[in-house]
């Protein structure tokens, strides 16, 4: 079972596509059909996409403490991402005289969920974050 952001709740049937025979796609449709009569929503999951895993990977390496921008340079940072800007701009701006540095702190606020990238795109200086709602109304961690 999961709960949205905003607010509904869903399942989600999680199966690797070469386990699916007839009897589970029985399975899967009667769940759909209480999931509708509840107002939920339901998807079946077979797989995974390998790129979004390994730049979810990628961004886990700034999840610690020691890559967590200061107050001031978050609020920097968050600031300047509303209307969306690439990661090479959002370094720039967070730390001018270096900005490979602030690479980690951008990726930090990411990884908090202060910043929403798209994990199925290609990573690099070009990849576009936007700061979240959660950033704006101080809902995430």
């Amino acid at each position: 079972m999961a709960f949205f952001t905003d607010g509904s709740y869903g399942l989600l049937d999680v199966r690797p596509a070469d386990l699916i025979d007839d009897a589970a796609r029985v399975q899967f449709g009667e769940t759909a059909a209480v999931c509708d009569a509840l107002g939920w929503r339901y998807r079946v999951l077979t797989g995974h996409d390998k790129r979004a895993t390994g730049n979810l990977d990628s961004l886990s390496a700034s999840r610690h403490d020691r890559c967590r921008p200061g107050h001031q340079t978050e609020t920097l940072i968050l600031s300047a991402a509303r209307g969306g800007r690439s990661r090479g701009d959002l370094c720039q701006i967070a730390s001018p005289d270096c900005p490979p540095l602030a690479c980690a702190w951008v990726d930090n606020l990411a990884w908090r969920r202060l910043l929403h990238v798209d994990l199925g795109g290609v990573f690099s200086s070009e990849t576009v974050y936007t700061t979240t709602e959660a950033a704006s109304t101080g809902a995430a961690a």
